[in-house]
């Protein structure tokens, strides 16, 4: 199977056309459309209808609304059409197993800071505590906190965990599609040891070598590595567009396409 990877868009910055060629399927892993700015899952539609989208959401696509209106804003907006909404969610195609989920972070990279201390610094320096409700409830009650965001990593890796086969089992394993990055080598150079990777970067190398390929978006770094022993498993790609600024400047420069992937079939 032919498979076509994007990755944080950010068509709020800048609109893109979506050219997928000739894959036989899309994954968008995250960061389309703020919620406050329109449905992700109806720009998908409308961008690609002629073949299956895969759209996991990433936190950008919470902004300005909450996780559980959204995650029904954008299961009703895909009935009906090609794209699938996964959250924590499998899906067999062409005989390739999808498992997605955001994964989030469970602030489990190491870090030089006590981890109350860690999640102050989560708090106050990233947008996603300032801009997400966890539900429409009124006031504090309804806010989006590092609790939630752990709580919402750790469903994640179960989901992951049980759907994965052993590392040694034969045959094609699924492939993974993730917002958040699964290793601390998805990281680009100048933010090594930084000190809010344990956000950004989620060590889940065990569940990494057990799948047939992680692909996933978030660090708007453009990366391929493999995570384990075998050729068949563990293959990680990152293929973010990253954001287009006011000035016309490019987080990524030159023209942005799609990363195409050859993805081998259970059958």
């Amino acid at each position: 199977m032919k498979l076509a990877l994007y990755s944080d868009l950010h068509i709020e910055f800048k609109p893109i056309m979506l050219s997928p060629g000739d894959a036989e399927v899309v994954a968008v892993v995250g960061d389309v459309l703020p919620i406050r700015a329109g449905n992700a899952v109806h720009w998908l539609a409308e961008q690609i209808p002629d073949r299956p989208v895969l759209f996991v959401p990433g936190n950008h696509d919470y902004y300005g609304g909450n996780v559980v209106d959204a995650h029904a804003a954008w299961r009703k907006a895909a009935k009906g059409t090609q794209v699938s909404v996964l959250i924590n969610d499998a899906i067999t195609l062409g005989g390739v197993r999808f498992l997605g989920t955001p994964l989030y972070s469970d602030l489990s990279l190491p870090s030089r800071w006590p981890r109350g201390l860690l999640e102050q610094m989560v708090e106050r320096n990233i947008s996603d505590f300032m801009t997400m409700r966890r539900s429409p409830a009124l006031a504090a009650q309804g806010r989006w906190r590092v609790q939630d965001m752990v709580e919402a990593c750790t469903q994640a890796r179960a989901f992951l965990d049980a759907e994965l086969p052993p590392v040694d089992a034969p045959g094609p394993a699924p492939v993974v599609l993730t917002h958040w990055a699964p290793s601390v080598r998805s990281c680009a150079p100048q933010f090594l040891g930084d000190d809010l990777n344990p956000y950004f970067l989620v060590p889940c190398e065990d569940l990494v070598a057990r799948a047939q390929a992680w692909l996933h978006g978030h660090v708007h770094n453009p990366c391929h590595y493999r995570v384990g022993a075998r050729a068949d498993r563990g293959d990680t790609w990152c293929n973010p567009r990253g954001y287009v600024y006011r000035d016309g400047r490019q987080e990524r420069p030159g023209v942005y396409a799609p990363l195409m992937l050859e993805l081998t079939s259970l059958a």
